[in-house]
């Protein structure tokens, strides 16, 4: 809007008001109008409802209608004032010689601001005009608060249906609202699929005590710090979440607003990088351990790190060794303390024989790449196995 437009806007506010005198009676219609003039309106006159109707369509500078209700032969007030009003918000009084109760109701049926007698004076009408105004002015207002209600109800169901976190509100135990990216998290179809059910249906075992607990603190009226939790899902599947949760009003109860995200990747890469830190850390340790120790205890103890962080209950650091003859030498150097304990007698360390011997065990250095044998029962090349060695293994 430029500065033009601005200066025209203020210049109409401070117009005078325009008022539409629908008179049929040429004599009052004078009389009238120059009493509103006196007093500083604008007047413009129509002599019949249908003229009225003509006159309102056209001009928009109208801000009040002083309407006579009978008005000869043609169309009466009542019907003009219907007509007009299914097309302008436009503050209506009705005029009338008459004073009987049923024809004040149907002026207010149809949104009359007043009912004026004819013989009412000069005083009455000014009065009625004044309140009139203050009542429209009091109406728009309140038309403009429901309208700015309606666009912020709109705007605040809109973000907590499109919010790209879990919103719930739980009372008594039971979610009694939920967003649609609560109930997918959760793997039901819909909220309301999901509104009714109990709370602890859908948290893991491990944590439902502490869920009880905040559910407590929540009833004291005091929020709760953060909490990571696996959650159920419809299917039975679980997965990691984040939530806070706060004491609201809901329905005019007591409720917890509960606000959480899936947290399941960030779980698993914290998790992956805390391997890798304590990998770190194990390698700088055997490197210390490397300067006091001998060469087979320094052999060995990887063998038990790769075990422990694997989880598997045998291992074994063998060297592979290129002979003059292009042949290659598998020379048995250091087996996991779980696997001598446990599985293997062997005692002599320092055992060789060529690759093409070994059992299936080997397949990995002859190919070059990590293999994996779930079932070696059903593995057909499988040779003997040396003595003192797991005869699971396949050597």
């Amino acid at each position: 809007m430029d500065s033009e437009e601005i200066d025209s806007s203020k210049f109409k506010e401070n117009l005078p008001k325009t008022i539409l005198l629908v008179e049929d009676e040429a004599i009052i219609a004078l009389a009238e109008s120059a009493c509103l003039k006196r007093k500083g309106y604008s007047v413009l006159t129509a002599p019949s409802g249908e003229k009225a109707i003509e006159l309102v369509n056209k001009d928009p500078s109208i801000d009040l209608i002083l309407m006579d209700i009978d008005l000869g032969s043609g169309m009466d007030g009542t019907e003009a004032a219907k007509k007009i009003l299914e097309r302008h918000d436009i503050p209506i009084i009705f005029l009338s010689a008459h004073g009987e109760g049923e024809m004040v109701d149907r002026t207010f049926q149809i949104g009359s601001y007043g009912y004026i007698l004819k013989n009412a004076g000069e005083t009455v009408l000014l009065a009625s005009l004044r309140m009139a105004f203050r009542l429209y002015d009091t109406h728009r207002k309140q038309q403009e608060t429901e309208r700015e209600l309606y666009n912020l109800q709109t705007s605040y169901n809109s973000i907590l249906q499109h919010a790209p976190v879990s919103i719930l509100i739980v009372q008594n135990g039971i979610y009694t609202y939920a967003n649609p990216y609560a109930a997918s998290l959760l793997g039901y179809a819909s909220p309301e699929e999901l509104v009714g059910t109990p709370v602890l249906e859908t948290i893991d075992p491990a944590y439902r005590q502490s869920v009880v607990e905040r559910i407590k603190t929540i009833q004291q009226g005091t929020g709760n710090p953060p909490i990571r939790m696996k959650i159920l899902r419809k299917d039975g599947s679980s997965l990691w979440t984040e939530s806070v949760s706060i004491p609201i009003d809901f329905r005019q109860s007591p409720a917890a607003l509960v606000i959480g995200r899936d947290i399941t990747a960030t779980m698993a890469m914290e998790e992956k990088l805390k391997r890798e830190a304590d990998l770190h850390a194990e390698l700088l340790a055997l490197v210390e351990y490397s300067f006091s120790h001998t060469l087979q205890e320094v052999l060995q103890k990887p063998v038990d790190l790769v075990c422990d962080f694997t989880e598997s209950p045998i291992g074994f650091f063998h060297f592979i060794t290129e002979l003059s003859d292009g042949s290659q030498r598998i020379d048995l150097r250091a087996w996991s303390t779980s696997t001598l304990e446990r599985y293997c007698n062997i005692t002599d360390l320092s055992a060789h024989y060529p690759l093409p011997q070994a059992g299936v065990w080997a397949d990995s250095a002859r190919l070059k790449q990590p293999i994996i044998h779930n079932d070696f029962s059903k593995v057909s090349w499988k040779k003997g196995t040396l003595q003192g060695t797991p005869k699971s293994s396949g050597s």
